[in-house]
This record gives structure tokens, sequence and C-alpha cells, in this order.
């Protein structure tokens, strides 16, 4: 019964506590079974009574022995901790706070599964890379406040941190040396929220050319093509050769030449090709009307995330249209995470009022622009767009 209950102690202990009762706990195990097995050898007779008595004052003495060690142990372990911390303190002081803070407290602390979670403004956790994070239900959280205000929650095994002497010589440094991270962590945080607000703008922009472009073709160049078709059914029951003729042909060029007008507004605002087939055939139908060279094979038939595609194309066409006068050659390449044209020009390059709007629409998808000039009037426009 009483090393079951021994069991049971041991089991629902802290790492803290377990560490510093061990020594004892083995010193009253070793004990019990001890005193049982010379109760149990006397009583058969097997071994005299007074040699049992011996064993268990040698065993005593053995005991006392080991729970001195444990306590010598216990304290090491704690001068080890101070060590640590102080030589954390020191390299925090000495070469800024890119030491690793949450490396070092895995290794002081003994838990690897250590980790740091910083709360923003409204409550919400994000980790060091400014990732919504939340608080996971297998890990204990132990919260480091600066005025009555928490700055960062650590995330480790249940008891980690149950030495209390640890633990304040343990919060006073990373309370001192967390700040650096959690700024960094903040600001990753910031900048992902306003990556996200300009890729939903990317998006509510395409969005509305999208109706544009619908509008225009359910609405007003389904009405001229209704009048091209009753102007030419007016033409053919008007007498041939009389003015009424004459002007229903006039009319009917005219309307044509306002629908075909219509239908390019309406393929600028949002190509058809685009919507319908992807970013590959809206690049072919491009190159009908500019002087393009295309080498988009490797992309032939893919499709791709609705804005990664509406990016793609506008930023191409602006480029095409401003700064492609003699002759443009684009290729296209897809590695397993990014989607890469490379526009070569022989032109005007591109002024900073082209590029710096269309920086802008890329930088949203966390894509690139870049621009390399190169000899006479030749330039390369390098494209990058993430396409996971």
């Amino acid at each position: 019964m009483a090393a079951a209950s021994l069991v049971w102690v041991v089991a629902k202990a802290s790492p803290a506590w377990r560490r510093v009762a061990a020594p004892f706990m083995a010193a009253v195990a070793a004990l019990l079974v001890v005193t049982v097995w010379g109760d149990v050898r006397t009583a058969l007779s097997w071994t005299p009574q007074a040699l049992v008595d011996d064993r268990l004052w040698v065993l005593d003495a053995a005991m006392l022995t080991l729970a001195g060690a444990g306590l010598l142990y216990e304290r090491v372990h704690a001068r080890q901790v101070r060590v640590s911390l102080a030589h954390l303190a020191v390299d925090l002081a000495r070469r800024g706070p890119d030491t690793g803070l949450v490396p070092t407290l895995a290794r002081v602390v003994g838990d690897p599964t250590l980790t740091v979670l910083y709360p923003l403004e409204d409550q919400t956790l994000v980790d060091a890379v400014g990732n919504p994070a939340e608080l996971p239900p297998d890990l204990a959280p132990t919260v480091l406040s600066r005025a009555g205000k928490p700055i960062a929650y650590l995330l480790h095994r249940p008891g980690a941190l149950d030495d209390e002497v640890a633990m304040a010589e343990i919060g006073t440094v990373a309370t001192m040396s967390v700040d650096h991270e959690r700024h960094q962590a903040l600001s990753h945080a910031h900048v992902a929220a306003l990556r996200a607000s300009r890729a939903r703008i990317v998006a509510a922009r395409d969005a509305e050319r999208r109706r544009l472009e619908r509008d225009l073709h359910d609405g007003a160049q389904q009405r001229l093509v209704t009048l091209a078709l009753l102007l030419r059914l007016a033409q053919t029951t008007s007498p041939a050769g009389s003015a009424d003729t004459a002007l229903l042909e006039r009319c009917t060029a005219e309307v044509t030449a306002a629908l075909d007008e219509l239908r390019g507004l309406a393929h600028g605002i949002y190509p058809a090709a685009l919507a319908d087939e992807g970013i590959e055939a809206a690049l072919q139908v491009l190159a009908e009307t500019a002087p393009l060279t295309l080498d988009t094979g490797p992309i032939a038939d893919r499709r791709y995330p609705e804005p990664v595609e509406s990016t793609a194309y506008f930023t191409i066409a602006q480029l095409v249209r401003h700064c492609v006068h003699d002759q443009g050659w684009l290729s296209a390449t897809q590695t397993d995470t990014t989607l890469r044209f490379e526009l070569d020009i022989d032109g005007d390059a591109p002024t900073q009022e082209t590029v710096g709007p269309l920086e802008d629409r890329v930088g949203a998808l966390d894509g690139h622009l870049t621009l390399a000039r190169r000899a006479g009037r030749l330039a390369t426009l390098v494209l990058e767009l993430p396409c996971e």
C-alpha cells in the first residue's frame, strides 16, 4: 500500500518537484523493499535477525548518502540555471537581442518544446514571425508582464517552470530581453495584415472589372448588336440605290465600329479569355494586337489562383502598352511555388510612373517586379508571383 501511494505521488508531481524529491523517494522506496524482503527472509528463517539488522543499518547510511547527493545535485542544477541566465544577460547586453532568446531559454529550462507567443492590442496571439496562433492545450503558459500588462507568453511542458526561484530569475531576464523579438513579431503581424488588406483591394478591383465587363457585354454591347441587325434588315427592304439605303449603310458602319470599340473596351477592362481560359490564353490574345513574341509553353493549359492570373496579365499588358514599341519577347516559367515572367523589350525603358503602381499591385500578392537595363534600348523586366 505504501509503495502504491509512493508511485501515485511521484506520477502526479511536477518535474521540478520530482527533481528535488527524487533522491528521497528513491531512498524510501529502496528502504521499503529491503525491509519487507528482510522480514520475509527472517520469517522463513533464511537469514538471522541480527544480520538483517546490520544490513538495514548499512542501507540506511547508503540512503542518507543518496539523499544528500540529491540535495547537492539540486543546488548544482540551480547554479547552472543562474549561470546560463547570467550568460544570456551578458550576451544580450554585449551583442544585442538577436542572440536567440527562445533557444537559450529552452536549453536553460530543459524543455525543447518551449516557445513564445505575443499578444496584439486586441489580445489575439501571434508567433515570432507574426502568424496568428492560439494557446495549445498540451502546453502550459507562463505570462511575462510589465506594469501589469502581458507582453509575452512562454509555452512549455506542464511543470517545467514550477521552481519558483528559477522562474523568478528566468522571468526577469526574459522580460528584459523579449522586447526586440516582440516588436519583430508585432511588425511581422502588421505587415501581414497590410498585405492582406492590399490583396483584398486588388481582389475587389478585379471583381469590379469583371462586373463592368459583364455589364457592357450583357447591356450596351447586346443593344448595339440588336441595332446592327435591325439596320441590316432595313437595308434588305430598302430600294437599291436610294438615299435611304446609303444612309442605312452609313449607320450600319458606324454601329459596327462602335460595337468593335466597345468590345475592345470590355476586353481591356477584363478579357473574356482571362476569365474563361486563363493567363496563357489571355496573353495569346494580347500578342495578336501587340509586337510581342511569346514563349509561354511551360504554363500552357494551366490555371492559377484568380488574383495571380489577373495581376500577371494586367501588369504585362501595361508594360507592353507603355514600353514595347518595336518588339518585345515574353517568356514564362514556373517552379513549385513561383510563376515567373521575363519581358525583354526593345524600346523605351519604363518610367517610375509606369512601374510604381504595378509594383504596388504585385507587392500586394507578395510578388516582385524588377527591371534590369541593358545596352542601348534593351531592358528586361522580371515579374515573379507566388502560385501555391
